[in-house]
């Protein structure tokens, strides 16, 4: 459970609670052993993870996304409160090959309006 202080509880955003959960969580799978290292991993100060933990800041968007790519937290878990706060290697892998297609399927648009005719798909094998 987090440990939030009665005035941080009145402030921390749901998202910044289940992110700091998340974190209890890794530490106990110990897939971390501190907050200086999970600061380090999401490209953050100790003093953020702190101040995440104790209520007194909430999570950025930066910070959510450095999360879910380092540790394959669960984004629907810290986002919503759904699922399981880690993913299986199966659905992180599937979430990224998804986002990849839809990515190529989005330039390959754009290189059609930009070139028209002149475009040529390269077949994928």
């Amino acid at each position: 459970m987090s440990k939030y202080s009665e005035q941080g509880k009145k402030r921390a955003s749901d998202v910044t609670k289940r992110l700091f959960n998340a974190f209890e969580h890794l530490r106990a799978q110990r897939m971390v052993s501190n907050k200086i290292e999970f600061a380090e991993r999401l490209g953050t100060y100790p003093n953020i993870i702190t101040g995440l933990g104790n209520g007194t800041r909430n999570a950025t968007l930066e910070i959510v996304i450095n999360l879910v790519n380092e540790y394959q937290v669960n984004p629907d878990y810290i986002l919503f409160g759904r699922g399981e706060i880690l993913l299986t290697k199966q659905e992180f892998v599937g979430d990224r090959v998804t986002a990849l297609e839809d990515r190529v399927a989005s330039l390959e648009a754009s290189m059609k309006t930009l070139l028209g005719s002149r475009y040529v798909t390269q077949s994928r094998s």
